[in-house]
């Protein structure tokens, strides 16, 4: 074969590799603490839950995305420079991010109120916290955290 088509074939992979590292946490994350946050939310009344679940999903995802491109992309960068790709740092960045980036969106939903808009800011920066920390978990697990930055055909990154 070709050594130009396999170096294609190999760029290919690791590119829609990315993607679907980009792609698919947030969404997952969302989902995944969705259905909790619908049932605070929704306190016991369905239509409120399914709102709240949509809301939720939509929201997360849409944020997520953002965070992860405008932050998450350049720290991974970063991190695989320094050969610094642990799980454990990954999570533990991707809490710090989603838990500022849902204190954030907190306070600007409620306005500026500053009593109120504080309980609700410290909601979401929970709630950013756990969707942050499962997110980046599954980016560095999806985008393969045990691989040399050097890499080859032969060994795919």
């Amino acid at each position: 074969m070709d050594e130009t088509v396999e170096n294609r074939g190999y760029i290919s992979y690791k590119f829609h590799k990315l993607i679907m590292a980009i792609v698919l946490p947030p969404l997952l994350s969302s989902l995944l603490l969705a259905p909790f946050v619908a049932l605070i939310l929704g306190a016991g009344e369905t239509d409120a839950i399914v709102v709240a679940f949509v809301f939720m999903i939509l929201i997360s995802t849409v944020i997520g995305w953002g965070v992860m491109i405008v932050i998450g992309l350049p720290v991974h960068i970063l991190l695989c420079k320094m050969d610094k790709r642990t799980t454990k740092l990954y999570t533990l960045l991707g809490a710090v991010a989603g838990g500022i980036t849902g204190f954030v969106f907190g306070l600007v939903m409620r306005g500026g109120e500053l009593s109120e808009g504080l309980i609700v800011a410290v909601a979401f920066a929970v709630i950013g916290l756990f969707v942050g920390a499962v997110a980046a978990a599954l980016f560095h697990t999806i985008r393969g955290p045990h691989r040399p930055l050097t890499a080859s055909p032969n060994h795919p990154t």
